[in-house]
């Protein structure tokens, strides 16, 4: 059975090449935004994950996971050292700290939710709609804490703001690939087969009440059947 087409992989498989080209843009003209390892990692990695939303080949589903799942981990890698990068932008130390609490957290939830996904493609355990609202909770508390978090290195001009914005679009689009990606597994029912005795009876019958056999030539094929 051949699977139907995603057409809304292929919207956030578009909405992220768009936003990822604007969020590199922003941030390699002004300052990072802070929120990922690198702009340019982001770029490269996305992108990627973008084209395999968009083309669907067979078990793309698997790649998407396990790709969102060594992401999701480098993002925890970043979070640890995330206060160094920010050290000389925070107002004060209390501000560092809470940066720092809500990456690693943001990215926490992250990791988490890239391995229900994970889970989900490989061996489902657990039923979709769990799978996909559990995820969907998990993904906007992420999105939030790094909204957070950008406040406090955000100064409040126009283009590090359009900067940010255009960040939020860029993780927002690739939450959404993570859920869509989640999709019911279709549940192929083998055909029942007749005994061969039975199909051969049913094909009897036909040709007897199309009158291409007789009476007695449809009982005595009928009995041979039945006594074999």
């Amino acid at each position: 059975m051949k699977k139907t087409y995603s057409l809304p992989l292929l919207v956030v498989g578009l909405a992220i090449i768009l936003t990822q080209i604007a969020t590199f843009t922003l941030q390699n003209y002004f300052t990072s935004s802070f929120l990922t390892l690198s702009y340019s990692f982001d770029l490269f990695i996305l992108l990627g994950i973008s084209f395999v939303l968009i083309l669907q080949f067979k078990g793309f589903e698997k790649l998407v996971a396990i790709t969102a799942v060594v992401y999701a981990a480098l993002g925890l890698i970043y979070g640890i050292s995330s206060g160094n990068a920010v050290s000389t932008v925070v107002e004060s130390t209390n501000h560092e700290v809470i940066f720092v609490l809500c990456v690693l957290l943001a990215y926490a939830l992250l990791t988490i939710a890239s391995l229900f996904a994970l889970i989900h493609v490989v061996q489902t355990k657990f039923p979709t709609k769990f799978t996909k609202g559990f995820m969907t909770v998990a993904l906007s508390l992420s999105l939030v804490l790094l909204i957070c978090a950008s406040l406090l290195v955000t100064t409040p001009q126009l283009m590090p703001i359009i900067r940010s914005i255009s960040a939020y679009l860029a993780i927002a689009s690739y939450y959404a690939a993570l859920v869509f990606v989640i999709e019911e597994k279709p549940v192929y029912e083998e055909p029942v087969r007749l005994p061969e005795s039975e199909v051969a009876i049913k094909e009897l019958d036909r040709l007897y009440s199309r009158g291409i056999i007789t009476t007695e030539e449809y009982n005595a094929r009928k009995d041979k059947l039945i006594n074999k």
